[in-house]
């Protein structure tokens, strides 16, 4: 099976940050998507449809998650929250795909320091179970601007600005990590 992503970003969808998690949000999306296109022809998946109420149903999102390269959580304090539990278990689908995907490298060691989920860090701190098996993108400074953006525009500019090297890195991980699985060797069950 071929990857149809190249990341899924995967946020809990209560809006505790309002706005501004919003605007980060899909300016995240935005800045991720043209970027990637220097790297790889496959998007980033989003659950714009879901949001919008457009389909209520875990099998598309199940099906995205096997589909996607890796995954990037964007992490506040309620990512794991029992009371609403998708993100959880999108979390763990990825850790288990990971798992099953370095099964099938000739040296699945190599995803050791480089894993399938590269977490963004908005709020809080990042649990020891995913600080201690991933890399991450730290974001947090992001609401130290939040007095600045009035819009969806704004906090383009912010991201684009300020956290460019940051986007750009994810992108060439995740370039990286696709060359690896080399889109026809890797099964992605």
């Amino acid at each position: 099976m071929s990857f149809e992503y190249s990341c899924f970003l995967s946020h809990r969808h209560v809006q505790p940050y309002g706005e501004l998690f919003s605007s980060f949000y899909r300016a995240l999306y935005l800045s991720i998507s043209a970027r990637m296109e220097a790297y790889l022809p496959l998007p980033p998946f989003w659950d714009e449809k879901r949001i919008a109420g457009e389909y209520d149903s875990e099998e598309v999102i199940s099906e995205a998650v096997c589909k996607s390269i890796c995954m990037v959580p964007v992490y506040t304090p309620g990512y794991f929250h029992a009371d609403r539990p998708l993100c959880s278990r999108e979390y763990f689908a990825m850790v288990d795909i990971e798992e099953h995907r370095k099964e099938v490298l000739e040296d699945g060691s190599i995803l050791r320091n480089q894993g399938l989920i590269i977490p963004i860090q908005f709020r809080g701190e990042l649990p020891d179970f995913v600080w201690n098996q991933v890399q991450s993108l730290d974001f947090t400074s992001f609401g130290g601007t939040a007095k600045r953006l009035r819009n969806e525009h704004d906090a383009m500019h912010v991201i684009e600005t300020e956290f460019a090297g940051k986007i750009e890195r994810l992108c060439d991980t995740v370039s990286t990590l696709f060359e690896l699985f080399n889109n026809d060797t890797c099964p992605n069950e």
